[in-house]
């Protein structure tokens, strides 16, 4: 995927805030915990309802969201990971400790691939997904999100997950028990 923009100025240049996409951040607990979908609203479908749960009413909450028509004329809101810098983003990420992205891909099996530097985090995520008889990829994937400057990397840790969930994962309905998984093994973080 080619983003048509290479940073937020240019995008918040070339779009309209409350029309062309939204962002949001609330602040909850103790700073310990950020949950994150950069890619949230039509970029990367139910990223924007699986977030808000896995946060629930005990960690924070930051979300961008396109709501730009999917059509023939649809431009992607994207803006990698990597090099993802919103400012609202940048302040919540840096008063976090650690930094869990939500993420979708295209797969059509039920599969999660989980990348970052927060290796112990990792395998928690990688054994509750497990346990409930899902596929995860932890290494050897094209999602590995080890960039010092990818987003979930950024708190004030430098270590963080990325969670890239396949389309079936994503369908409003089939998210609870994923959800459940992910939200497990954030106990004591």
């Amino acid at each position: 995927m080619t983003d048509p923009y290479e940073n937020f100025v240019e995008l918040a240049r070339n779009e309209t805030e409350g029309v062309d996409y939204s962002i949001s951040f609330v602040a909850r607990g103790n700073g310990s915990l950020l949950i994150a979908a950069p890619h949230a609203g039509a970029i990367e479908v139910g990223t924007s309802g699986i977030s808000e749960l896995i946060a629930g009413d005990d960690h924070s909450l930051y979300q961008f969201e396109s709501h730009k028509v999917v059509d023939e004329n649809y431009i992607s809101l994207h803006i990698t990971s990597h090099i993802f810098d919103e400012p609202i983003c940048i302040r919540a990420v840096e008063s976090h400790d650690f930094v869990v992205t939500i993420h979708g891909c295209h797969n059509s099996e039920e599969i999660v691939f989980l990348g970052g530097i927060h290796q112990k985090l990792i395998d928690n995520i990688a054994e509750e997904i497990r346990n409930i008889g899902i596929d995860v990829r932890t290494e050897n994937h094209r999602f590995p999100g080890r960039h010092r400057n990818n987003i979930c990397n950024r708190g004030r840790s430098g270590m963080g997950v990325q969670v890239e969930l396949s389309e079936p994962l994503r369908q409003v309905g089939n998210y609870t028990k994923i959800v459940s998984a992910i939200r497990s093994s954030l106990e004591g973080i």
